[in-house]
């Protein structure tokens, strides 16, 4: 390697003193962890120092990282900038007698078939210009900082995080909240922020030391962060506080959650070194962006919150709210919720019954409507349930376990005819479609019982997944309806897309039809048209005989409402083995 040609090292020595000097620089780079090198930009070519190879790990046989590109292609992720772009894609026009400077860091791996770190570079150097002010050559120094860097990331860690837990501090809590305000206001969603604070940690550090005290927090960072989905946030916030972000996260799940994190935190018991300990806690929570546009205004309103909160002694998750009348009305909501979640999980979910009868004033298949029964034993029904349900993205756990129950009904009563709801998630659900098939198959006469119920809302959403759904339920051999028709969703034109067998007219216009002549008159529209595609209908909410009476006149097939009775809790037929018990008592007593 010529230096004096290649590093513009101009000097009057002798040769013999040049080539020393050149020894001695080679020496000096190669114990500093340097190398230098020349980069011809044009032809891409790069001639390096003789501790090259060896500073980076290359093979003595190897050339082709001996070129700007290929050389550039061993950076990691990680890298800030490269020389390529600061030299390339950053350039000026520049005085050709007049070199322009450059520095960049980045990271490279050459062998990554090696489990070894990544060496950390500090590429340091000038260019300069061709006749048009353009980079022609480039002459610099490239130096080891993987130890330095790796102290600049320890220095970055311990500014946003804390030593005891390992979570993030509330330096990066308050990062995480701007950022979090930024994305709702963006996508017009809502977030919450809750700030946990345990209880009796004063009183651990005094009697135990401070060594149990800093276990029960660490075990308490550890215990939120497995509770939390992968978008959501825990920070040590100070002292034995907790900075939670939940993402998307609506005002009525936030008592539910919140509660579910205290649950988890009170129940266990926390081994330290001086022994074994148990805490609580009491929440904070506000929702973003509504109650805070920065972190400072986010963290008051969490500690409002948390004031709501230990003035309630039966409620240790409080919510700031501007409005009293609206956090009441929330925590009624939320309230609520915490008894569904309740009933799911300990599969306090019921079925009852109600007829719909034909023209003989018989039942020819019975709704199966869903009942939750609180933990005093109130039942309650859909009506009052589903839209929180929804809310709280549970509704395709209450479809599944209703089909469940519907199966093991039409299993246990061979003379059952059923017809089930499912929402418009369970439309999209390809498990629930595996569910009826397989549970179908273990039932005698099964799919010909069983009538499947869409709502009118689904076939306005999407009219393809709407068809795919009903047609493949139809393959099973059950018949779908088309629930709630008339109330105002799908255009009459629909119907010949949807291959239904049944069409279930809205119960509003079937209440007092008797009296009511524009119920009348929309009503024998749509039976004209029903009847017209080939389907079946049943008019809900009949509750007199006069209406009954000239519905069927008309030419309704099937009646639904209290005039034929109300949803009964106990089944209205006999149970698969008193039937058998009945027809052997038959036979010993015929023999």
């Amino acid at each position: 390697m010529k230096t004096k040609e290649h590093f513009d090292i101009k000097t009057d020595v002798k040769q013999d003193d040049s080539s020393m000097l050149e020894g001695i620089s080679e020496r000096i780079a190669r114990s500093s962890g340097q190398a230098f090198y020349v980069w011809d930009i044009k032809s891409d070519k790069i001639e390096w120092s003789r501790g090259f190879r060896e500073l980076i790990g290359f093979n003595k046989d190897e050339e082709r990282h001996l070129y700007g590109r290929s050389y550039e292609g061993l950076m990691g992720a990680k890298s800030q900038d490269t020389r390529f772009g600061k030299i390339i894609t950053g350039e000026v026009l520049a005085d050709k007698e007049k070199p322009v400077s450059y520095q960049c860091i980045y990271n490279i791996q050459y062998d990554t078939t090696k489990e070894t770190p990544a060496i950390w570079i500090e590429d340091s150097g000038c260019w300069y210009a061709d006749e048009t002010g353009r980079p022609m050559r480039a002459e610099g120094t490239i130096r080891i900082i993987t130890e330095r860097r790796k102290s600049e990331d320890d220095l970055r860690r311990k500014s946003d995080f804390d030593d005891t837990t390992g979570l993030p501090n509330r330096r990066a809590l308050e990062k995480y909240i701007t950022e979090t305000i930024s994305k709702t206001n963006q996508e017009s969603s809502v977030s919450a922020f809750m700030i946990l604070a345990i209880e009796r940690v004063e009183m651990i550090n005094d009697v135990y030391g401070f060594a149990a005290g800093d276990e029960v927090l660490k075990k308490i960072g550890e215990l939120i962060r497995s509770k939390l989905r992968a978008g959501d946030v825990v920070c040590r916030f100070s002292g034995s506080k907790f900075g939670i972000i939940l993402n998307k996260c609506s005002p009525v799940e936030i008592y539910d959650a919140g509660q579910r994190l205290l649950n988890t935190i009170s129940v266990e018991i926390i081994k330290t070194p001086s022994g074994y300990v148990s805490t609580n806690g009491v929440i904070g929570a506000c929702f973003l962006p509504q109650h805070a546009e920065t972190p400072r205004k986010a963290i008051h309103a969490a500690f409002q919150g948390m004031k709501n909160a230990k003035k309630e002694s039966d409620n240790r998750v409080g919510v700031y709210f501007h409005d009293a009348v609206q956090r009441r009305k929330f925590e009624e909501q939320a309230v609520f919720s915490s008894q569904i979640v309740n009933a799911l999980e300990n599969d306090r979910i019921e079925l009852s019954y109600q007829p719909v009868v034909g023209q003989n004033y018989k039942p020819a298949f019975y709704e199966a409507l869903v009942r939750i029964k609180t933990e005093d034993g109130t039942l309650i029904s859909a009506s009052d349930f589903i839209e929180n349900v929804e809310r709280l993205g549970l509704v395709r756990i209450v479809d599944r376990r209703v089909l469940k129950l519907a199966l093991q009904t039409l299993r246990d009563y061979p003379d059952a005819v059923l017809s089930i709801n499912v929402s418009n998630d369970t439309v999209l659900d390809a498990k629930w479609l595996s569910d009826l098939a397989l549970g179908l198959a273990g039932v005698e006469n099964g799919a010909a019982r069983l009538i499947v119920e869409i709502t009118e809302s689904i076939a306005a959403v999407d009219i393809e997944e709407s068809k795919r759904f009903v047609e493949n339920v139809k393959s099973i051999g059950c018949r779908v309806a088309l629930d709630d028709f008339g109330a105002g969703f799908t255009s009459f034109s629909n119907l010949k897309h949807l291959p239904i067998d049944i069409v279930k007219i809205d119960g509003l216009f079937g209440l007092d039809i008797a009296n009511s002549k524009e119920n009348q008159v929309f009503v024998k529209s749509l039976l004209a048209l029903t009847k017209a595609f080939g389907m079946e209908t049943v008019v809900e909410w009949v509750e007199d005989e006069d209406s009954a009476t000239m519905l069927f006149e008309w030419g309704t097939d099937y009646l639904q409402g209290y005039q034929f009775g109300a949803a009964l809790s106990v089944a209205p037929w006999k149970k698969k083995e008193v039937a058998f018990d009945a027809l052997k008592s038959m036979s010993a007593s015929v023999a």
